[in-house]
């Protein structure tokens, strides 16, 4: 069964690398962020999966886990 991994607040940095370091290890990558048309390379580099959150909105976190909880059943907290 495949892993998946949810990174909040994705972007071209730490947490691209992040991204990509889990996908080296063989997980599903679900990237979270405001503006997700800045992920389309990442996304695609790594294809992963991209939803649109705005952490610092309460509703869009609970909409996120929502939408995450029904698609990516093998998420882990840490």
């Amino acid at each position: 069964m495949q892993e998946s991994v949810l990174i909040v607040g994705a972007g071209s940095g730490l947490s691209a690398s992040l991204a990509r370091l889990c996908k080296s290890k063989g997980m599903k990558v679900v990237l979270a962020a405001r503006d997700i048309e800045k992920l389309k390379k990442l996304k695609k580099e790594i294809n992963a999966d991209t939803i649109k959150c705005d952490a610092t909105k309460i509703k869009s976190v609970s909409n996120l886990f929502k939408k995450t909880a029904v698609s990516y059943t093998h998420l882990r907290a840490h």
